[in-house]
């Protein structure tokens, strides 16, 4: 059996088959043995999980840079809202609780 990854992937979500579907197009296929449609249904089984899976992983990384943004937003306004004060107390004076 040929490693996955000699395989070309394309990345666009499908909709998963049903195994109704999937076995009577393995009937359908006419001059090929049985082992060969066997193989091919699991390898279109294996692709379309790791399409789904791809689909999946997109939708994480998407969440998580919206995430970042938000963090990078908040810390920028702690740095601004820090900035603003106009630095208080100088790093050498002694706060006022000491």
């Amino acid at each position: 059996m040929r490693p996955l990854r000699d395989v070309a992937f394309p990345w666009k979500c499908r909709r998963l088959e049903s195994g109704l579907a999937r076995r009577e197009r393995r009937r359908s296929v006419s001059g090929m043995s049985e082992g060969h449609a066997e193989r091919i249904a699991r390898l279109e089984e294996r692709l379309a999980w790791f399409e789904k899976h791809s689909v999946e992983q997109d939708r994480a990384m998407l969440e998580l840079a919206e995430k970042m943004d938000e963090l990078r937003a908040e810390l920028q306004r702690w740095r601004d809202r820090e900035d603003g004060q106009g630095g208080e107390f100088s790093t050498q004076e002694r706060p006022p609780h000491y």
